[in-house]
């Protein structure tokens, strides 16, 4: 017998993620059961959803003084990183298994 094949939808945004979470149940989908859901920004505080959406939260703060940092280099230099890696972190909500 062929074991199923876990679905996963990878939203760009938390709230995205949710609206996704709520069609999926309209259609009698089954979250996390028959779909994982994952969202990506972590705010948090805007995230209110029953269930709780698993999220890919992003260091906003570090985000923000890096843009910041590189739009003064490229405004004084004319040059600036195209490339700046940040961590992000896994968040477990009930949308995931």
């Amino acid at each position: 017998m062929k074991s199923p094949t876990a679905v996963w939808i990878f939203a760009s945004t938390d709230h995205l993620a949710f609206v996704i979470c709520e069609e999926l149940k309209a259609l009698g989908k089954r979250v996390p059961e028959d779909v994982q859901v994952v969202g990506f920004d972590g705010l948090r505080m805007l995230n209110q959803a029953e269930p709780l959406v698993s999220s890919i939260e992003q260091p906003t703060k570090e985000i923000a003084e890096s843009s910041v940092k590189c739009l003064m280099q490229l405004l004084s230099c004319g040059t600036a990183k195209d490339v700046i890696c940040s961590n992000v972190k896994f968040i477990e909500g009930g949308t995931t298994k």
